[in-house]
């Protein structure tokens, strides 16, 4: 077992028994560590995409941040045109990702059927956190999300969404298994690690059992294939110069995000906050979505 996996277990357990003291004060602290913990490790783990995407350390990227960013505008306009398709595409696209960061370590000569474990397992993880915390989640459906139908549907429908999904992940893995892609070691460990999940969804808050999968099982484990990267391609065996790649866009993106939220504060527009989180989070997500297909890509096709 993944010493990430030993510190989540640990962490939900202490969490847990945190939780249950009732401390207003001490879960808003719990919360905002939580928050941090996205906006820190989860905003970092896209901050090198103009290197995984081709460039080398120093040099010029402004081609690729004008694209990025043309990106993060189309899909902020997509919202506001078109809300209900959009929320739908950010959905399955960050599933995908999830899914794919997951099993990219796996030896799957089947194209589609890798796609199907990665859009599957990611559908899993997503919906165990909508359909076991419906009661928290419906309050933003709502007082935020009232006029758009696609949120409405997925809280409404959320189990029987994730019986679905769940049905699909565990016939694609099986198959996999069946074609020795898999072994039963990793058979058990891939099941072993959703049920760890969805017991967290299950007695924690919605916010602080996602960012421990977030930030514990999702960013880490794309940072350290990171830097296994930057130290073949660039020979960086310094973890100092590897974590100034992350500074310049983790900060402005950061900064970027407090200028938002500020300015919506500033107008009396504070009740759009979970909104705009809501859309700034999508608007990052594609672009790096894209971007680490293409790494992926790459990354499979020289380990085999």
């Amino acid at each position: 077992m993944k010493i990430s996996t030993f510190i989540y277990i640990g962490l939900n357990l202490i969490l847990f028994n945190l939780i249950k003291l009732e401390s207003e004060a001490l879960n808003h602290v719990i919360y905002a560590v939580c928050i941090l913990g996205i906006l820190s490790l989860g905003i970092a783990h896209g901050a090198i995409d103009n290197i995984l995407y081709g460039a080398r350390p120093g040099r010029n990227n402004t081609l690729f941040i004008l694209k990025y960013l043309t990106i993060i505008a189309l899909f902020a306009v997509a919202y506001l045109l078109v809300p209900n398709i959009t929320f739908l595409l950010f959905f399955v696209v960050s599933a995908y990702h999830f899914g794919q960061s997951q099993f990219v370590d796996f030896n799957i000569p089947s194209k589609w059927l890798a796609k199907s474990l990665y859009l599957s397992w990611g559908l899993v993880v997503l919906l165990m956190g909508v359909a076991l915390n419906k009661a928290e989640l419906a309050p933003f459906n709502n007082e935020y999300f009232a006029e758009m139908a696609s949120f409405s549907i997925l809280i409404d429908h959320a189990y029987t969404f994730l019986v679905v999904s769940s049905a699909i992940f565990l016939i694609t893995l099986v198959f996999a298994f069946s074609k020795s892609f898999l072994t039963t070691h990793e058979l058990v460990r891939e099941l072993y690690i959703l049920a760890l999940m969805a017991l967290s969804f299950s007695v924690l808050p919605t916010l602080v059992a996602f960012s421990l999968y977030f930030v514990l099982l999702h960013s880490l484990k794309v940072i350290s294939q990171e830097y296994e990267y930057c130290k073949r391609a660039f020979h960086m065996n310094s973890i100092m110069k590897f974590i100034k790649l992350f500074l310049p866009l983790t900060l402005a993106s950061l900064a970027g995000m407090v200028v938002i939220i500020g300015a919506l504060v500033f107008f009396n527009y504070s009740e759009l906050i979970p909104f705009a989180l809501l859309i700034m989070l999508s608007c990052i997500t594609i672009p790096h979505s894209l971007v680490m297909e293409k790494f992926y890509g790459v990354k499979h096709a020289h380990s085999t």
